[in-house]
């Protein structure tokens, strides 16, 4: 018969049965998780939407205000210039610098005009610029601004040196206009904050260049911020403001993505908790145990734990209670032995002492016997009888602790009582044993004796048969078998004093075939082999 090998384990057969149903449960629950998030990133939405919403108002209203401040700057500028005549360049530069007294350049500004020490700081600057060259009309020496050239009356531009916007108020006589520089920290100050966005990133935008608000904001800002854009006014500058998104910023992350993730992670490890505490865990100590366990021990009711569940517990007072059935059982089995023993041990003894009896029996008839023949068949059977009790006193020497027979033991016994009982006082038997160890079963050990008997008796009551020999060798190559053989002369074909020989070569068939093993004989040489099964 062929046995199938076994299967190797599938890849998800190899992984723990806690890892796997923790996975299995992560995927159950996974769809559970999916609509949180789902839920969540629609919150989010909703919260960008509504944030979007607040800082487009929030940049709409600052722009505006701005708007209407610099509209104010402009209506001041002219409120002025109606103190004096337009053509008068001085006494126009003079009054503007005593109602602007901070500076856009670096020029230093006369001491003696009135305000100078007191000017508000940030304050607004003032400069008179040539329209078409682009020179300071009211302040000689400072560089040409040629970004001022061309400019139309309320627009404004980025300035080049400094964080500044120059606002380009009125225009005096012919081809000279009145400019206004507005430090960036005033102009943060003028835009104030409106609606619920307080900590939006600001900046203003022309044509051609942008600034932020703030000094310590990158001008680009951030990529994926909520951005909204409102012109100030027509003055051609707009108003940029970013805020970040509820992805980035406020609770609405961690309610949105943190809760429905830690809700699912949590679900999935509390699942297996409860799986791992309830099933797994008293399942892997009933197998330890089980692993552990050798007949007849005792195995306790309370192994599964106190959160087991019922049915692992059950099957664990079950276990325990076959456990203990065995326990007994093997003890009754271990006692019924021993008595066994004991009756078998009782048996051979009684066999082997009415053995014994009918051997001295025999012997005692044959004292009385009225002729030799008769004396010669009486000796013959008492051989016999001495045979068989020698193999059960063997039996009995073994005992039921160590099977079998040992044929050395055996033959030793047999070749002694054989020597004392030879019929020719000159009579002598060789032993030889190759393999006193072995051991034959003992329905083996029976027709061995027998065997041996046979040949010496017929041996040593032929006439001018003095010696015999008897070996027990193992087959080369085969620990299962040896070859048990007598060889004498007087088994010779030439030798035909005494008794016939036929009946004991029937005899030694008939033990040859009742082991079911080849026997050779060798009438030239007076040798006969018979192989034997060992144990």
């Amino acid at each position: 018969m062929f046995s199938a090998e076994p299967a190797p384990p599938r890849k998800w057969q190899r992984l723990k049965t806690g890892t796997l149903l923790f996975l299995v449960l992560s995927l159950a629950l996974a769809p559970l998780g999916a609509i949180g998030m789902h839920a969540g990133v629609q919150s989010m939405w909703k919260s960008d939407a509504d944030r979007l919403a607040l800082l487009n108002t929030a940049t709409i209203q600052q722009a505006r205000r701005l708007a209407g401040s610099l509209r104010r700057d402009m209506t001041d500028v002219r409120s002025v210039l109606s103190r004096v005549a337009l053509d008068d360049l001085t006494a126009t530069c003079e009054l503007m610098f005593r109602t602007y007294p901070g500076r856009a350049n670096a020029s230093p500004q006369p001491a003696d005009l009135p305000g100078a020490a007191m000017a508000p700081n940030p304050v607004i600057a003032v400069q008179i610029m040539d329209v078409g060259t682009g020179a300071n009309v009211c302040t000689p020496g400072v560089p040409d601004d040629l970004s001022s050239t061309g400019r139309p009356i309320g627009t404004v531009r980025i300035a080049d040196a400094g964080r500044a916007i120059i606002l380009t108020a009125a225009t005096i006589g012919d081809g000279r206009n009145i400019e206004l520089t507005i430090p960036m920290a005033l102009m943060e100050a003028r835009l104030g904050v409106a609606g619920r966005i307080v900590d939006s990133d600001r900046a203003f935008v022309t044509p051609f260049k942008r600034i932020a608000v703030d000094a310590d904001i990158r001008t680009d800002f951030a990529p994926l911020a909520l951005e909204s854009t409102a012109p100030v006014g027509t003055f051609g500058m707009a108003l940029v403001a970013q805020a970040d998104r509820a992805l980035f910023d406020g609770p609405e992350a961690a309610i949105g993505l943190a809760v429905p993730i830690g809700m699912w992670l949590l679900a999935a490890l509390l699942s297996w908790l409860i799986v791992d505490t309830v099933l797994l865990t008293p399942v892997s100590r009933l197998r330890r145990r089980l692993k552990s366990y050798q007949p007849g021990d005792l195995m306790p009711r309370d192994g599964s734990g106190r959160l087991a569940a019922r049915e692992i517990s059950a099957l664990n007072d079950m276990t325990a209670t076959l456990a203990e059935r065995v326990s007994n059982d093997k003890r009754a089995l271990a006692q019924s032995l021993d008595h066994q023993r004991a009756l078998t041990r009782e048996v051979h003894h009684r066999v082997k002492n009415n053995l014994q009896i009918i051997a001295s029996l025999i012997n005692l008839h044959s004292r009385a016997a009225a002729t030799e023949d008769a004396v010669d068949s009486y000796r013959i059977i008492h051989r016999r009888v001495e045979a068989l009790a020698v193999v059960h006193r063997n039996l009995q020497a073994e005992g039921e602790a160590v099977p079998g027979v040992t044929v050395g033991g055996l033959l030793a016994d047999l070749v002694n009582g054989l020597r004392e009982g030879a019929a020719t006082a000159t009579g002598d038997i060789i032993l030889n044993l190759s393999a006193s160890t072995a051991k034959v079963s003992q329905d083996t050990a029976l027709p061995v004796a027998f065997f041996v008997t046979e040949l010496l008796e017929l041996a040593l009551m032929r006439a001018g048969a003095a010696q015999a020999s008897v070996s027990f060798s193992l087959v080369p190559g085969d620990s299962g078998l040896a070859v048990l053989a007598v060889e004498s002369a007087g088994l010779r074909r030439d030798q035909q004093h005494g008794v016939d020989p036929d009946i004991c070569r029937r005899v030694v068939t008939g033990l040859a075939r009742q082991l079911r093993q080849p026997v050779e004989m060798d009438d030239d040489s007076g040798r006969y082999a018979l192989t034997v099964p060992l144990l």
